[in-house]
């Protein structure tokens, strides 16, 4: 018993000194800007930024001046299907050489971007098309409209409807003259 509370004491020695080092770490690590999930900036370090409130880290010597923060898809997937305040709608960020990445190539984040109108320039931005809307040759369009689908029968029934129209015609003109 009396070993096992030695382990106990000497676990909960290790995690205290861990979480000293940790906090000493933090603190040691110069402040940035910190972009947060809601659009919002917070001057702290990228320690702070990232493990405790699950921000993005600006380079070191930025500040919130100098940064516009991206508002992040609330329960965004790979897909970019996360939830958007109104009249926003949830895209992948077109990358630039300092964006951050997955290793991969594609974003970490999703962002969240005013919905383009219909007729509103959408070449860079595809998928930020109002709901209805889709980008065709860079222009948000409502999609075309389908030709009505007729089966077999009805094509034919409708082809006899015309052919007794125009001999019922052509019967009447007879007739007159």
């Amino acid at each position: 018993m009396l070993h096992r509370l030695n382990l106990i004491a000497v676990a909960i020695a290790a995690t205290a000194a861990l979480s000293v080092i940790a906090v000493g770490e933090a603190r040691a690590q110069p402040s940035s800007a910190c972009c947060l999930a809601n659009g919002t900036c917070q001057f702290v370090s990228g320690f702070t930024c990232e493990a405790t409130l699950g921000g993005v880290s600006e380079p070191i010597g930025t500040d919130c001046s100098m940064v516009e923060c991206p508002v992040l898809c609330g329960g965004s997937a790979p897909a970019c299907d996360g939830q958007c305040p109104a009249s926003t709608v949830c895209v992948e960020p077109i990358l630039t050489d300092d964006a951050t990445t997955a290793g991969n190539g594609h974003s970490v984040h999703c962002e969240c971007v005013p919905e383009i109108p219909l007729g509103g320039a959408c070449d860079r931005l595809a998928d930020a098309c109002a709901a209805g809307l889709s980008c065709v040759n860079g222009v948000c369009a409502a999609p075309p409209a389908l030709a009505p689908a007729l089966s077999p029968v009805s094509l034919v029934g409708l082809v006899g409807i015309l052919a007794a129209i125009g001999g019922a015609t052509l019967l009447r003109r007879r007739r007159t003259h």
